[in-house]
């Protein structure tokens, strides 16, 4: 099985993002730039919702004082 690490999440966002990019490109079939679009979409939303995936707090970060 794929091991993503401990940020599973974000990886998983960076990797729908890669396949719709490279989707994007492709123009033959037509479904390709759609559905490439559509991926890229999402993999903002996965990335955007799971941006803190690692359950740490902003005080155990050392982000706030």
């Amino acid at each position: 099985m794929l091991n993503l690490g401990p940020s599973w999440r974000t990886s998983l966002g960076g990797i729908v993002g890669a396949i719709g990019a490279i989707l994007m490109q492709v123009s033959n079939p037509a479904w390709c730039i759609p559905l490439g679009q559509t991926l890229a979409g999402l993999a903002t939303v996965i990335i955007g919702l799971s941006a803190r995936d690692a359950n740490v707090t902003s005080e155990q970060q050392g982000v706030k004082k």
